[in-house]
């Protein structure tokens, strides 16, 4: 559906005024269907005559309006991918000259092959490279006397004691 299949019908409110609810599915639908071609709230939002704000709202409290979003957020997402793909793959026209995008080949080969993606290790030492230790700190004042008992025993049987 096009934006302008969809009648500008949305009147301007003075402040505190609300919506009926055949104005907020206008302006919800008005709002969806162009953030599938941006992807952006705030062009979105105005889009359809709202503030950013009350698309907020709207996804906090409006089931249906939150399921066609994050729908619409999954289209966004694809044109992304594809755009990444055209230029990647089959480049794009500057010109007369094709040109192509290495860089994001090499994003989407990241993000579609762990073989390709950044790997990183992460160490810690104590002084001088030494083993670092580890002091657990446990707070057992919640615990009855009984219970306390009972944890030592087994913490002692759990280091071989």
């Amino acid at each position: 559906m096009s934006e302008q299949s969809i009648s500008p019908t949305l009147k301007k409110r003075r402040q505190g005024q609300y919506m009926t609810d055949d104005e907020r599915l206008l302006a919800q639908q008005k709002f969806l269907i162009r953030f599938r071609k941006t992807g952006t709230i705030l062009q979105s939002a105005r889009s359809a005559k709202v503030d950013r704000s009350t698309v907020y709202y709207w996804l906090e409290h409006d089931q249906q309006f939150y399921l066609d979003y994050h729908d619409a957020i999954k289209d966004v997402n694809d044109a992304i991918v594809d755009e990444i793909d055209r230029r990647g793959r089959r480049g794009y026209k500057e010109g007369k000259i094709t040109k192509y995008s290495d860089t994001l080949l090499i994003f989407l080969a990241k993000a579609r092959m762990p073989e390709f993606r950044e790997k990183s290790q992460f160490e810690m030492s104590g002084p001088d490279g030494a083993p670092m230790q580890v002091q657990r700190i446990y707070d057992f004042s919640q615990f009855s006397d009984d219970e306390y008992e009972k944890y030592m025993h087994l913490d002692a049987k759990a280091r071989g004691g």
